[in-house]
């Protein structure tokens, strides 16, 4: 019992000249676990403790109705816009290259003009092979 004691007055001697909250929670742990002698307790969290939150509130669906033609604006609008934006950019590069007579400078203008109208015709064939495919029965990608 004399050790434990000696033990327990370092702690508190350790305590009164310790400035850092992580290691005042350390000593203050240990020195409970001398008091309660406890030896199944489980160290607490490091971090500040948090009151737990309350159970989230039920989620109230609302049927909302789309207009009819929104699915199909969706599908056919974002592809058109990645083509014009390609051709926009394209004919950027043809207009600097004329005006500044050099085309190779512009190259970068180009490829990313291409890249754009690639990607906007492969979205077209996409929307349109999505349109002809039945609503249930969708392909494996």
């Amino acid at each position: 019992m004399r050790g434990s004691e000696r033990e327990r007055q370092q702690l508190i001697d350790r305590l009164k000249t310790t400035k850092t909250p992580v290691e005042r929670e350390k000593i203050l742990w240990a020195l409970e676990g001398m008091k309660k002698d406890l030896h199944g307790a489980t160290r607490p969290s490091e971090g500040p403790v948090k009151a737990p939150l309350p159970p989230p509130a039920e989620k109230i669906k609302i049927p909302i109705q789309m207009p009819k033609g929104l699915n199909q604006l969706m599908r056919y609008g974002v592809p058109f816009f990645f083509v014009i934006f390609g051709l926009v950019f394209i004919l950027q590069g043809v207009m600097r290259g004329i005006e500044r007579n050099d085309f190779a400078s512009e190259s970068g203008q180009f490829i990313t003009g291409t890249i754009f109208i690639f990607f906007g015709v492969s979205a077209f064939q996409r929307a349109r092979k999505m349109a002809k495919t039945p609503k249930g029965t969708q392909e494996a990608e």
